[in-house]
Protein backbone atom coordinates (compact mmCIF):
# COMPACT_ATOMS: atom_id res chain seq x y z
CA UNK A 1 0.00 0.00 0.00
CA UNK A 2 1.47 3.42 -1.10
CA UNK A 3 1.66 5.62 1.92
CA UNK A 4 2.14 9.26 1.03
CA UNK A 5 4.31 10.74 3.66
CA UNK A 6 3.08 13.12 6.69
CA UNK A 7 5.21 15.90 5.51
CA UNK A 8 3.77 15.85 1.75
CA UNK A 9 0.22 16.86 3.17
CA UNK A 10 -1.58 20.03 3.44
CA UNK A 11 -1.06 21.36 6.77
CA UNK A 12 -5.17 21.40 7.05
CA UNK A 13 -5.34 17.76 6.26
CA UNK A 14 -2.75 16.76 8.83
CA UNK A 15 -4.92 18.23 11.22
CA UNK A 16 -8.12 16.42 10.08
CA UNK A 17 -6.29 13.12 10.12
CA UNK A 18 -5.03 14.12 13.63
CA UNK A 19 -8.66 14.61 15.27
CA UNK A 20 -9.71 11.62 13.44
CA UNK A 21 -6.98 9.62 14.67
CA UNK A 22 -7.91 10.71 18.12
CA UNK A 23 -11.27 10.28 18.03
CA UNK A 24 -10.95 6.67 16.94
CA UNK A 25 -8.76 6.24 19.85
CA UNK A 26 -11.51 6.73 21.80
CA UNK A 27 -13.75 4.02 20.42
CA UNK A 28 -13.78 1.15 22.91
CA UNK A 29 -16.90 -1.30 23.32
CA UNK A 30 -18.69 -1.33 26.49
CA UNK A 31 -16.81 -3.24 29.13
CA UNK A 32 -20.10 -5.41 29.50
CA UNK A 33 -19.73 -6.73 25.56
CA UNK A 34 -16.20 -6.97 25.94
CA UNK A 35 -16.50 -9.79 28.61
CA UNK A 36 -19.40 -10.96 27.48
CA UNK A 37 -17.03 -11.70 24.28
CA UNK A 38 -14.41 -13.09 26.06
CA UNK A 39 -16.38 -15.64 28.13
CA UNK A 40 -18.30 -17.16 25.15
CA UNK A 41 -15.30 -17.07 23.26
CA UNK A 42 -12.79 -19.05 25.81
CA UNK A 43 -16.09 -21.16 27.16
CA UNK A 44 -15.22 -23.54 24.51
CA UNK A 45 -12.41 -25.53 26.00
CA UNK A 46 -8.82 -26.08 25.37
CA UNK A 47 -7.92 -24.03 21.64
CA UNK A 48 -7.06 -26.21 19.20
CA UNK A 49 -3.81 -25.99 17.60
CA UNK A 50 -4.07 -24.37 14.03
CA UNK A 51 -2.13 -25.45 10.71
CA UNK A 52 0.89 -23.48 9.83
CA UNK A 53 -0.52 -21.38 6.61
CA UNK A 54 1.87 -23.02 4.74
CA UNK A 55 0.08 -26.56 5.44
CA UNK A 56 -3.32 -25.35 4.48
CA UNK A 57 -2.16 -24.13 0.81
CA UNK A 58 -0.70 -26.90 -0.05
CA UNK A 59 -3.09 -29.78 0.18
CA UNK A 60 -1.86 -33.64 -0.02
CA UNK A 61 -1.66 -34.00 -4.11
CA UNK A 62 -2.64 -37.89 -4.93
CA UNK A 63 -2.01 -39.86 -8.34
CA UNK A 64 -5.33 -39.93 -10.63
CA UNK A 65 -6.99 -43.12 -10.61
CA UNK A 66 -6.84 -45.38 -14.00
CA UNK A 67 -10.57 -44.27 -15.05
CA UNK A 68 -9.81 -40.46 -14.09
CA UNK A 69 -6.74 -40.23 -16.47
CA UNK A 70 -8.80 -42.73 -19.59
CA UNK A 71 -11.46 -40.08 -18.83
CA UNK A 72 -9.53 -36.87 -19.17
CA UNK A 73 -7.87 -38.81 -22.40
CA UNK A 74 -11.28 -39.24 -24.03
CA UNK A 75 -12.71 -36.23 -23.05
CA UNK A 76 -11.32 -33.71 -25.59
CA UNK A 77 -12.14 -36.12 -28.56
CA UNK A 78 -15.30 -36.85 -27.63
CA UNK A 79 -16.57 -32.83 -27.24
CA UNK A 80 -14.93 -31.98 -30.56
CA UNK A 81 -16.78 -35.25 -32.02
CA UNK A 82 -20.38 -33.87 -30.39
CA UNK A 83 -19.60 -30.02 -31.41
CA UNK A 84 -19.28 -31.40 -34.90
CA UNK A 85 -22.27 -33.45 -35.39
CA UNK A 86 -24.52 -30.17 -33.49
CA UNK A 87 -23.03 -28.06 -36.19
CA UNK A 88 -23.83 -30.57 -39.03
CA UNK A 89 -27.04 -30.55 -37.98
CA UNK A 90 -27.88 -27.34 -37.10
CA UNK A 91 -26.80 -27.34 -40.97
CA UNK A 92 -29.02 -29.58 -42.85
CA UNK A 93 -32.13 -28.69 -40.88
CA UNK A 94 -31.91 -25.18 -41.06
CA UNK A 95 -35.12 -24.09 -42.22
CA UNK A 96 -33.75 -20.68 -44.16
CA UNK A 97 -31.49 -23.04 -47.07
CA UNK A 98 -34.30 -25.36 -47.63
CA UNK A 99 -33.89 -27.32 -50.82
CA UNK A 100 -35.92 -26.63 -53.79
CA UNK A 101 -40.15 -28.19 -53.74
CA UNK A 102 -39.48 -28.82 -49.54
CA UNK A 103 -42.05 -26.07 -48.81
CA UNK A 104 -45.13 -27.78 -50.05
CA UNK A 105 -43.71 -31.58 -50.93
CA UNK A 106 -44.18 -32.11 -47.25
CA UNK A 107 -47.98 -31.23 -47.30
CA UNK A 108 -48.58 -32.67 -50.60
CA UNK A 109 -50.39 -35.80 -51.15
CA UNK A 110 -53.98 -36.95 -52.24
CA UNK A 111 -54.68 -33.45 -53.39
CA UNK A 112 -51.95 -33.37 -55.95
CA UNK A 113 -54.89 -35.71 -57.99
CA UNK A 114 -55.37 -34.54 -61.40
CA UNK A 115 -52.20 -31.71 -61.37
CA UNK A 116 -50.09 -31.78 -64.64
CA UNK A 117 -46.78 -33.91 -64.31
CA UNK A 118 -44.02 -31.81 -61.88
CA UNK A 119 -46.13 -30.19 -59.94
CA UNK A 120 -47.32 -30.57 -56.07
CA UNK A 121 -50.18 -29.12 -54.28
CA UNK A 122 -51.56 -28.83 -51.09
CA UNK A 123 -54.60 -30.60 -50.32
CA UNK A 124 -57.68 -27.85 -49.98
CA UNK A 125 -57.57 -26.50 -47.07
CA UNK A 126 -61.24 -25.05 -45.23
CA UNK A 127 -61.42 -21.74 -44.78
CA UNK A 128 -65.28 -21.98 -43.88
CA UNK A 129 -67.73 -24.23 -41.58
CA UNK A 130 -68.27 -27.08 -42.90
CA UNK A 131 -72.21 -26.18 -43.02
CA UNK A 132 -71.23 -23.85 -45.43
CA UNK A 133 -69.70 -26.28 -48.15
CA UNK A 134 -73.21 -26.42 -50.17
CA UNK A 135 -74.96 -29.94 -50.66
CA UNK A 136 -74.81 -31.21 -54.47
CA UNK A 137 -74.43 -27.32 -55.01
CA UNK A 138 -71.84 -26.17 -57.80
CA UNK A 139 -68.50 -24.56 -56.69
CA UNK A 140 -65.98 -23.11 -58.66
CA UNK A 141 -62.20 -23.19 -58.55
CA UNK A 142 -60.30 -20.01 -59.15
CA UNK A 143 -56.97 -19.83 -59.80
CA UNK A 144 -54.55 -17.25 -58.23
CA UNK A 145 -51.06 -15.89 -57.77
CA UNK A 146 -49.85 -14.88 -54.29
CA UNK A 147 -46.62 -14.50 -52.19
CA UNK A 148 -44.70 -17.69 -50.99
CA UNK A 149 -45.32 -15.74 -47.40
CA UNK A 150 -48.90 -16.92 -47.24
CA UNK A 151 -48.11 -20.33 -46.94
CA UNK A 152 -47.19 -19.09 -43.54
CA UNK A 153 -50.40 -18.11 -42.46
CA UNK A 154 -51.74 -21.43 -42.82
CA UNK A 155 -48.68 -23.28 -40.79
CA UNK A 156 -47.06 -24.89 -44.02
CA UNK A 157 -43.70 -24.55 -44.12
CA UNK A 158 -41.97 -21.70 -45.92
CA UNK A 159 -38.38 -21.07 -46.36
CA UNK A 160 -37.23 -16.94 -45.96
CA UNK A 161 -35.30 -17.05 -49.09
CA UNK A 162 -38.00 -17.97 -51.39
CA UNK A 163 -40.57 -16.04 -49.17
CA UNK A 164 -40.98 -12.88 -52.02
CA UNK A 165 -41.17 -15.82 -54.52
CA UNK A 166 -44.69 -16.00 -56.05
CA UNK A 167 -47.09 -19.39 -55.95
CA UNK A 168 -49.87 -20.26 -57.36
CA UNK A 169 -53.49 -21.07 -55.38
CA UNK A 170 -56.24 -22.71 -56.43
CA UNK A 171 -59.64 -20.91 -54.12
CA UNK A 172 -62.72 -23.14 -53.92
CA UNK A 173 -65.86 -20.60 -54.11
CA UNK A 174 -69.37 -21.43 -53.43
CA UNK A 175 -72.71 -20.28 -55.62
CA UNK A 176 -72.88 -17.13 -53.40
CA UNK A 177 -69.26 -16.03 -53.61
CA UNK A 178 -67.66 -17.03 -50.47
CA UNK A 179 -64.42 -18.73 -50.18
CA UNK A 180 -64.68 -22.04 -48.85
CA UNK A 181 -61.07 -23.86 -48.99
CA UNK A 182 -57.57 -23.02 -50.43
CA UNK A 183 -54.86 -25.08 -52.00
CA UNK A 184 -51.13 -23.95 -52.84
CA UNK A 185 -49.54 -25.45 -56.24
CA UNK A 186 -46.09 -25.31 -56.59
CA UNK A 187 -44.60 -25.66 -60.36
CA UNK A 188 -41.74 -27.65 -60.55
CA UNK A 189 -40.57 -25.59 -63.60
CA UNK A 190 -39.80 -22.37 -61.34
Amino acid sequence: MNMIPEDDLPPALRARMARLSAAVATLQPPPALEAALRARLFAAGPQVARPAPAAVMRPARREPSLTERWAAWCAWPVSVAAAMGLCSWMVLTNPAVAPDRADLQATAGAGSAGLPSGETATPFLALAAFDDFPAGMRSEVVAATLPRATLAEFGLPVSPMRAAEPIDAEFLVGPNGSVLAVRFVDDAGR
